[in-house]
């Protein structure tokens, strides 16, 4: 019984180890391409990988393991870069708050895939602001055979006051 008790915590702490360190995949993939997502253990939404379809989803796990940053913050591979928050090369968007701050910092949420017929699937991502009321989601809309995929973004800010997004 006494190992028992000495057994079971390593055993829990093990698990909760490597659930920590377990990141979401997100791929959004037609018959021959996949552009694949990851989430950090920071929640952050990175381009992990574009190119050909993988024959098994749980191999695009292993390029993040092989994957390396190309800047020491990250910011290069953002898969939805803002401004005003981190250092980024080019972001998709910048904001002035009601409050006059220009700082944004989206983190992934969650995210769906619908499939809307035999053709056609949809993948939304849903980002948010931890400090402001900001919301993000990234359409992904994937013709299977066609081998294209559409993109679209729906921004929704619920400040009393906006002043400007570009």
């Amino acid at each position: 019984m006494t190992i028992i008790k000495r057994i079971v915590p390593v055993i829990l702490l093990a698990a909760n180890i490597f659930t920590a360190k377990a990141q979401t995949i997100v791929a959004v993939e037609s018959q021959k391409n996949a552009l694949v997502l990851q989430v950090t253990p920071k929640k952050q939404l990175n381009a992990l990988y574009f190119g050909t379809k993988l024959a098994n989803q749980t191999e695009y796990a292993a390029i993040a393991k092989q994957y390396r940053y190309i800047s020491h913050t990250g910011e290069a591979n953002m898969a939805y870069a803002t401004a005003g928050s981190i250092d980024i090369l080019e972001p998709a968007l910048a904001v002035t708050h009601a409050d006059g701050n220009r700082s944004l910092a989206l983190k992934y949420i969650d995210h769906t895939t619908t499939k809307i017929s035999d053709n056609i699937t949809l993948v939304s991502i849903n980002l948010r602001d931890s400090v402001y009321n900001f919301d993000v989601t990234l359409n992904y809309q994937t013709y299977i055979k066609e081998n294209v995929t559409e993109q679209w973004t729906v921004i929704k800010h619920h400040e009393k006051k906006g002043r400007g997004i570009k």
